[in-house]
Parts: C-alpha cells; sequence; structure tokens
C-alpha cells in the first residue's frame, strides 16, 4: 500500500512539472510556492485615535518573597541607604 503511494506521489509530481513545462500558470504557481515557500501576508495594524491599541504600559517593581527590599535591573543605581554605623 505504501509503495502504491510514492508511486501515486511521483506520477502527481511528474504531472504537475508536465504542466509547468507547458507554462499552464497555475502550475508555475504551485511549483514555486512549493520551492520557494508562499510569500508571507503583510498585516498593517492601524488603531483609532480616540481607543489606541495599546492604553497603557506599567513598569512595577515588586519585593522579592522573604525580602524587604524589591529587586533591582543591573542598569538601575540603589538608592543611597542610610548608615547604620553609630556616630
Amino acid at each position: 500500500m505504501a509503495q502504491d503511494d510514492s508511486k501515486r506521489l511521483r506520477e502527481a509530481a511528474e504531472s504537475l512539472l508536465s504542466s509547468a513545462a507547458k507554462g499552464e500558470p497555475w502550475a508555475i504557481k504551485e511549483l514555486a510556492d512549493r520551492l520557494d515557500g508562499k510569500p508571507s501576508q503583510i498585516m498593517t495594524l492601524a488603531g483609532d485615535p480616540d481607543s489606541p491599541l495599546i492604553q497603557r504600559v506599567e513598569r512595577v517593581i515588586v519585593p522579592v518573597a522573604g525580602t524587604e527590599s524589591p529587586v533591582r535591573s543591573p542598569a538601575e543605581k540603589p538608592e543611597a541607604e542610610p548608615s547604620k554605623e553609630p556616630r
């Protein structure tokens, strides 16, 4: 059965190649899609000025569980902490 399927597939491919060689536009398109891949679809998103797609982006720094201070990114400078040494 699998041998039958591979024979039928080969015959279909030969038929496609034959039609493309004869100049059939549909066959040329199908062959190009299989060899080069279908062109990607371009989508343009446009929002309504009164109702934007993104309304708010918020960055929240929260303490790590079990600590009192939030985790800082390496780009952020830590705030000066008060000295714990007696004066």
